[in-house]
């Protein structure tokens, strides 16, 4: 990487700082376009025996690069270089080279690891290309790019996000009721507290440790208070520290689940089988039990002992 933007006609290469020298990706386009479009001009390329013209003012001259021609016709406007870096703004790319030029730059400014811009994933209609210095979290819809966000308390109560970079997400304490998460990345995302039932669809990955059960988010410290979790198989699912204050866990299988810390406050145990199950210093004040398999195996219609 070089410190300073520069088109080398010697070595017939294009010299660009690094990503994290631009304020923004629009930036790093700016300054590209304008490195691109010289090397366009090297005589090498184009049969004139003239340099290319440099500055605004060139650019409308008659001497133009393929690439810069094509640019000006086709309506993509360049700003060149300024102190806070230039922005450049694309309307229309109607001829293929054009449209080289414009990939060009997508794949000297896209990042280091190739991945799409903040906003929204590649070929998708939701979301803009915001440049990995803003991301777009206040993006909805299928196929948004959310990684990272925070959406700590965020009300997604029926939203759409199927197939959503969720990754890394700041998600505690948000409403996921009734949203669909069908082929979503919730892959290290914060489920804390998270708030869920009736989730559509099958996420493509979900935070270690949670799984969706019976159209809820079920995982550690998940709110899952007056859940209907009746019949639910929740065998060796990780419930530390879960809310499951008022959940009806009616006949539901939690064979070696672990609720260590979890609320069970009123919560209806009856006929639930907790055979094996790790309840150290779990809430379980008015919690109902009757026919109630306790984690020793003994059944009884009595608290259980932790």
């Amino acid at each position: 990487m070089a410190d300073r933007a520069a088109y080398v006609p010697s070595n017939d290469e294009i010299l660009l700082p690094c990503r994290e020298a631009f304020i923004t990706a629009d930036g790093c386009y700016s300054v590209a376009c304008q490195e691109l479009a010289h090397s366009t001009g090297a005589p090498h390329r184009r049969p004139s025996k003239h340099a290319l013209p440099m500055g605004r003012d060139a650019i409308a001259q008659t001497h133009r690069s393929p690439c810069e021609r094509d640019m000006v016709t086709s309506g993509l406007q360049l700003d060149f270089v300024q102190p806070t870096f230039g922005r450049m703004s694309s309307s229309r790319l109607v001829s293929s080279q054009a449209l080289a030029c414009a990939v060009s730059l997508v794949m000297a400014c896209g990042g280091s690891d190739g991945a799409p811009q903040p906003g929204t994933d590649a070929g998708t209609d939701a979301g803009t290309d915001a440049g990995t210095d803003a991301v777009d979290c206040t993006v909805r819809g299928p196929n948004a790019y959310l990684r990272g966000c925070d959406l700590n308390g965020a009300d997604l109560a029926g939203a759409d996000l199927r197939n959503a970079n969720l990754t890394d997400a700041d998600l505690r304490n948000a409403n996921l009721t009734l949203a669909d998460l069908g082929g979503a990345n919730l892959t290290g995302a914060n489920l804390d507290r998270v708030v869920s039932g009736g989730i559509v669809g099958v996420p493509a990955a979900l935070p270690s440790g949670y799984q969706i059960i019976n159209g809820y988010l079920v995982g550690p410290g998940a709110d899952l208070s007056v859940a209907n979790l009746a019949g639910a198989d929740l065998t060796g699912a990780d419930l530390t520290g879960a809310g499951l204050a008022g959940a009806n866990l009616t006949g539901a299988d939690l064979t070696d689940a672990d609720l260590t810390d979890a609320s069970l406050f009123e919560a209806d145990l009856t006929d639930a089988v907790l055979a094996g199950a790790d309840l150290t210093g779990a809430d379980l004040g008015g919690a109902v039990w009757s026919n109630t398999t306790c984690p020793n195996g003994a059944v009884q219609s009595t608290p259980c002992p932790q």
